[in-house]
């Protein structure tokens, strides 16, 4: 009880923390601007005309996670991902990608990952965008930590399904529906997706000042009717939102502040649910600063019978590696550190560190890593050379 009511307190003290800072400071939104940029620019719809494009995409990167947590195992991934693809704009709105995506992991003899890569992509209007086939995913959707685990880029295939992409002045939205395992009558697993919408809307922006109202929606199923897997059929997922609010400095080396409160919950409306509890809750709240290069963040999480199945482990109330023991309530302070220099045109370099702090455990788990980007578009056929091949 005494454990409880400290954890409590120190929940109280980050929080008058953060509403101080939101005073006089602002955010980052979520993982935005705090990880390395893996976005691919709309090139291929800039004009009106037909133009064919090579665009590179590759991420050279080390992750070490030092976990020694009952919830989570201690991993390393190192190795390289390459996506090279062609795109074809048809017309000022509708543009084809396709590709291969590559996954080599250092150390082992067999490439660990080849998959071939297709899209189709109309755009309604400028800022609105719907994409069918391989989606614009991973640290692109930009969920928070406990949504998403930050090195899942480094590991999971590219994803696929459909996305609609909204990039306004008010609103930085991404609504999807990924097809992580389809099947066929008989199989004997079974079909899962996940459905998603991380939402940014810009609610005030006025002398330096941004605040905005980030929400984030993750449905998990699986089951399907046509399978003759014997597991039942389960429906899972996650609620968030919260504020954030953001601080622009001029003329000093202290670039920004940042404020970020979220809320989460979790609930499982299957029939036989996967753990004990079937509905859960969590807070986070988050504060730091960006200096040139340098971005640091601290916070407080957290959570009463919390899950989600593409988060960080470190912040749920269960997990696979001592299942089924379950460690309901979860206490935390975090620590972030990015270092991110662009040295050319698509070529950036980023050095970062998070450490994890168990209150109710007096464990510390920590992750560092490194990460070299390399992006560019090079225009193979443009306007002017499809006109003079038609004629």
């Amino acid at each position: 009880m005494q454990g409880e009511w400290r954890e409590m307190r120190t929940f109280r003290i980050i929080t008058v923390m953060w509403v101080l800072l939101a005073g006089g400071a602002g955010q980052l939104c979520g993982q935005e601007a705090f990880v390395p940029a893996l976005a691919r620019p709309d090139t291929g719809m800039a004009g009106q005309g037909q133009t064919l494009w090579l665009r590179l995409s590759n991420n050279n990167f080390l992750f070490d996670a030092e976990y020694f947590s009952p919830l989570e195992v201690g991993y390393t991934w190192i190795g390289v991902q390459l996506q090279p693809e062609l795109v074809y704009r048809v017309t000022g709105r509708f543009l084809l990608r396709g590709g291969v995506y590559l996954l080599k992991y250092s150390g082992r003899k067999e490439t660990s990952d080849v998959r071939p890569v297709f899209s189709a992509e109309y755009r309604f209007r400028k800022g609105v965008t719907l994409g069918m086939g391989s989606l614009y995913g991973s640290l692109n959707h930009r969920l928070p930590e406990p949504l998403y685990r930050y090195d899942r880029s480094m590991c999971d295939w590219p994803e696929e399904g459909v996305q609609l992409r909204v990039n306004t002045s008010r609103l930085k939205g991404d609504y999807w529906l990924q097809w992580r395992n389809f099947i066929l009558p008989g199989d004997p697993f079974q079909e899962e997706l996940v459905f998603g919408t991380s939402s940014y809307l810009r609610v005030a922006e006025q002398d330096g000042w941004r605040f905005t109202l980030p929400f984030f929606t993750m449905v998990h199923h699986q089951g399907g009717q046509i399978d003759s897997s014997p597991e039942p059929v389960h429906t899972f997922g996650n609620l968030a939102g919260g504020g954030a609010v953001k601080k622009e400095m001029e003329g000093s080396i202290l670039r920004a502040l940042e404020g970020e409160m979220l809320g989460f919950h979790y609930f499982d409306l299957s029939g036989e649910p996967r753990y004990d509890f079937t509905s859960g809750w969590g807070l986070q709240a988050m504060g730091g600063m960006a200096l040139p290069h340098l971005w640091i963040r601290a916070g407080y999480w957290y959570g009463n019978r919390f899950f989600a199945s593409l988060g960080e482990p470190l912040f749920a109330s269960v997990s696979e590696k001592s299942f089924p023991q379950e460690y309901p309530v979860r206490s935390l302070l975090l620590y972030k550190v990015r270092y991110v220099r662009v040295f050319e045109k698509g070529i950036s370099l980023t050095l970062y560190g998070d450490g994890y702090q168990d209150l109710r455990r007096g464990r510390f788990d920590y992750n560092v890593g490194l990460q070299l980007l390399f992006h560019t578009d090079i225009l193979l056929l443009s306007e002017k050379r499809f006109r003079t091949a038609g004629e």
